[in-house]
């Protein structure tokens, strides 16, 4: 099994990488996990695979490529959250709309200097750091801002699709700016 994970994620950055290294891209965006953050239990092949692909965005960094991983939280209707129990009330790792992953890829794209790596997920930081059990160095920001009360209320469900959606629009003139308007293909900078 690790295999095969390891396989379609790593192999194929890795051609990605390998083919467009010489091209000057404007963006080279991996679809990492909030596993290879945290780690999973259940999926150790598939948080190592993510790692890795985090790692690539840092060699490639190191060469002067551009490069980006987004790591996503558990995303409603689709993949590993169908089959798992994500988004439950006794799940810290809640689940993304499709909409908000749309909105949040749109709107990175957009952004003028990506950093190696973004976290798009919805976390009850509090219910997940109890539930590791142990400090974790990485989260320390999170656990401060847990232990002070910071954060969202998971208890209530709010639909933040119109929020998204007008961040979306104040950031049409930047797309438009990056070649990036809404039926546009990405852009590759060969100058």
């Amino acid at each position: 099994r690790m295999k095969s994970t390891f396989k379609a994620k790593v192999s194929g950055a890795w051609h990605l990488h390998d083919q467009t290294k010489d091209l000057a891209l404007d963006n080279f965006v991996v679809f990492s996990s909030v596993s290879a953050l945290i780690g999973l239990t259940k999926g150790t092949s598939y948080s190592s695979s993510n790692a890795y692909l985090d790692g690539l965005v840092l060699y490639r960094r190191a060469q002067g490529l551009a490069a980006t991983a987004i790591q996503w939280g558990p995303v409603a209707d689709v993949g590993m959250a169908t089959k798992e129990s994500f988004g439950t009330a006794e799940s810290a790792l809640k689940l993304l709309k499709p909409s908000q992953v749309q909105a949040a890829f749109t709107m990175s794209l957009a952004a003028a200097n990506l950093p190696p790596s973004l976290l798009f997920a919805r976390v009850d930081w509090s219910k997940f750091l109890d539930e590791m059990g142990t400090p974790v160095p990485v989260l320390a920001d999170y656990a401060e801002k847990a232990a002070a009360g910071g954060g969202r209320d998971f208890d209530e469900e709010e639909d933040d699709d119109e929020e998204l959606e007008a961040e979306m629009a104040a950031l049409e003139s930047v797309r438009k700016e990056r070649g990036m308007d809404r039926g546009d293909k990405p852009r590759i900078n060969n100058e």
